[in-house]
């Protein structure tokens, strides 16, 4: 008999336990969709499954790859001591070449520094399509690398690739069996045209890492930033994260 009472208890105690998680999680999606639907503040840190999620509203976004001496900032540190911004997020910008700049096109405050890149070649900035993320008249824009057209209202942009999402639809490239397990960084723009920052906390696929944008964050288009090497600063979170890697260039919500 006591051991039937035990046993009891024991499913009991697995269930309330499973439904505590449960209604967690669901707390945390639907968190999510407030922030898409501006039920709550923006400009917050949300950490939902094994993903870091950051929707800066109508923030300010500047771009960073050097200071007035053109020395690149590189690090996290350097950024924040050297500009004196009042920055509340920083994230990695888009991939590098082996020589520590732009892969591909980079502007800051108006000026082309790096030329949209639209050759063939290896690794992930190369594989098709590649977009561009830019911000026109302090409005945020992803667009396909070869549809990007350049005006004067256009202050900060920089290029990566590959395009994970594109009008709601998952780059058909991408293959749920993929054994290639990385850290992902990336830029979105929700179906509401809303501006997200997305990374993993964990190595995931690049299927796995755009099916949560798009099961999650209403996603339109995901832009992937970079790798390994991607980290996030949040003023919030009053300390630095650990960045293993320099960055070149870097983006900033102010």
């Amino acid at each position: 008999m006591k051991k039937i009472i035990l046993l009891v208890g024991i499913s009991i105690f697995s269930m309330i336990v499973i439904m505590i998680l449960n209604n967690r999680q669901n707390n945390d999606v639907q968190l999510v969709n407030d922030l898409i639907s501006k039920k709550v503040a923006e400009n917050k840190k949300l950490v939902i499954d094994d993903f870091i999620v950051y929707m800066p509203g109508s923030k300010k976004i500047k771009m960073y790859w050097k200071n007035k001496n053109g020395i690149p900032y590189t690090h996290f540190i350097n950024l924040l001591n050297q500009t004196q911004n009042d920055m509340v997020f920083v994230t990695n910008g888009g991939i590098y070449s082996k020589e520590f700049t732009p892969e591909g096109l980079y502007i800051e405050n108006g000026q082309i520094i790096s030329e949209l890149n639209l050759h063939s070649g290896e690794g992930n900035f190369y594989f098709n399509p590649n977009g561009v993320f830019y911000i026109e008249n302090n409005l945020p824009y992803i667009i396909e690398s070869r549809s990007f057209k350049y005006n004067q209202n256009i202050l900060y942009a920089v290029q990566s690739g590959p395009l994970l999402i594109e009008h709601g639809l998952m780059n058909d490239q991408l293959k749920k069996t993929s054994k290639s397990l990385k850290i992902r960084s990336a830029v979105g723009l929700s179906k509401q045209n809303k501006l997200f920052f997305l990374m993993s906390k964990k190595e995931v696929s690049f299927y796995d890492f755009a099916q949560f944008a798009l099961d999650h964050l209403d996603c339109d288009t995901l832009l992937f930033l970079d790798g390994t090497i991607s980290q996030m600063y949040f003023s919030a979170d009053q300390q630095l994260p650990e960045q293993k890697h320099p960055f070149v260039t870097m983006i900033a919500i102010e």
